[in-house]
């Protein structure tokens, strides 16, 4: 954009050149942004078995991009998408040369009897905050940083948040827990309850149990949890209810808040 006239810029030609350029600034020893080597990271749905698929992707044609997990017991060159079915520390980096380059991304995935699992929701979350569909709520990823990855929530708008999930089978459940997203000064408030019917038919449900305990995490995140004794069960309903009005002496007040829901938990 700076030293090339508008009608000779040519991005597929500079993206070819990239590599050496800043081949070139490292021997310099100049300091320069590694965005361009940064791997995007996608969570996807794995029908076939209990989890998640986790798939990388680098501009770099043609580089290999490593990854491990926290113990280092899975661990190799990227192929294909990765089979997440267990709660573990995925790390990769974008390798030139044999030598890691750019910044590695580090996921975490808390796999649960709710990851990757059918899920159908009654009310769609607002277009500003639509995070990857339903299949956000069991994609196995917990927010970490709070607003700062609001792309990892839904957001509804004055509106409640109802879930169905497919178990895929009947078993056996103890509990479920609800992330979500409280920081007033944005207009979000925590739900004001979280309810709970199981069934093993999808047709005839059982109430399990009500909450409207907040547990505060940092970042302004919480968790709201219903526990119980073993009951069998292959469809879970879960209804995460809006604050509604938000109380006299905050910011947006007299307005509807907005619900924030990162992940539900089934065990």
């Amino acid at each position: 954009v700076l030293w090339s006239p508008k009608e000779k810029r040519n991005w597929p030609d500079f993206e070819r050149r990239l590599p050496y350029t800043l081949k070139l600034y490292s021997s310099w020893g100049a300091n320069y942004s590694k965005a361009y080597f940064d791997i995007k990271a996608t969570v996807m749905p794995a029908p076939d078995f209990n989890g998640v698929l986790w798939k990388l992707e680098s501009n770099l044609k043609g580089e290999r991009l490593f990854y491990t997990n926290a113990n280092e017991k899975a661990k190799g060159y990227y192929k294909e998408p990765l089979k997440i079915a267990g709660s573990w520390l995925a790390t990769a980096t974008t390798m030139v040369n044999g030598k890691s380059v750019g910044n590695k991304i580090n996921q975490y995935f808390n796999v649960n009897k709710a990851t990757g699992k059918k899920i159908t929701l009654t009310n769609q979350p607002s277009a500003s905050y639509p995070g990857n569909g339903a299949f956000t709520l069991v994609d196995g990823v917990q927010n970490e940083k709070g607003f700062a990855r609001s792309g990892e929530f839904l957001g509804f708008s004055g509106a409640d948040c109802e879930a169905v999930i497919d178990l895929g089978k009947t078993q056996n459940i103890i509990s479920i827990t609800v992330h979500a997203l409280r920081q007033e000064a944005s207009w979000i408030w925590q739900p004001l309850t979280v309810s709970l019917m199981i069934s093993v038919d999808g047709i005839n449900y059982k109430e399990m149990g009500l909450t409207d305990d907040f547990v505060k995490k940092d970042n302004n995140r919480g968790t709201m949890a219903i526990s119980f004794d073993a009951n069998p069960a292959r469809y879970v309903k879960v209804k995460i209810e809006n604050w509604g009005e938000i109380p006299s002496g905050n910011p947006g007040a007299g307005k509807k808040a907005w619900l924030f829901v990162d992940e539900i938990e089934v065990k």
